[in-house]
């Protein structure tokens, strides 16, 4: 309890323990070695729409992705360390990495997440997110899975 009253009264051990907790589930598969009881959930993307890892977005992601993986350390134990001696701006950049690799805004068919669209709305007027920069129609995007009704 008393690691919990202290960890609460200092917001910036709280972000590297957050940082830390979830590179090392995301960079670490199976290492189990962090305290904090967050967990990233990881939505597969290419599931929902096919050849994105091929888009502009994919490709910076992926490029982003495995820059952040080769800073990482080869052993696990060494993750604190490395993190808590990011300076302050690759620290943050490093949380909001392992951030956006848990944000889904998938909308199925079958799903009734309304306040949770609402807030994947929310979260792209925040970050001013212009949809035209990273997709356009194609056949294989959008054109070839409707009618030309649709379409027109």
């Amino acid at each position: 309890m008393g690691l919990r009253l202290n960890l609460s009264e200092q917001p910036d051990v709280a972000v590297v323990a957050v940082t830390h907790a979830l590179a090392s589930q995301i960079f670490y598969l199976g290492a189990e070695a962090h305290v904090v009881g967050i967990q990233p959930i990881k939505t597969d993307l290419a599931a929902h729409a096919d050849g994105i890892e091929d888009t502009q977005a994919g490709s910076a992601w992926a490029e982003r992705h495995a820059n952040w993986a080769r800073q990482m350390p080869r052993d696990v134990t060494n993750l604190w360390t490395f993190v808590t001696e990011l300076d302050h701006d690759s620290l943050m950049a490093m949380f909001a990495h392992c951030v956006a690799l848990t944000v889904s805004a998938v909308k199925l068919p079958w799903e009734r997440k309304p306040r949770a669209l609402a807030t994947a709305d929310k979260l792209a007027e925040a970050v001013s997110l212009d949809m035209t920069g990273y997709w356009g129609p194609t056949v294989r995007t959008y054109l070839g899975r409707i009618t030309k009704a649709r379409i027109l």
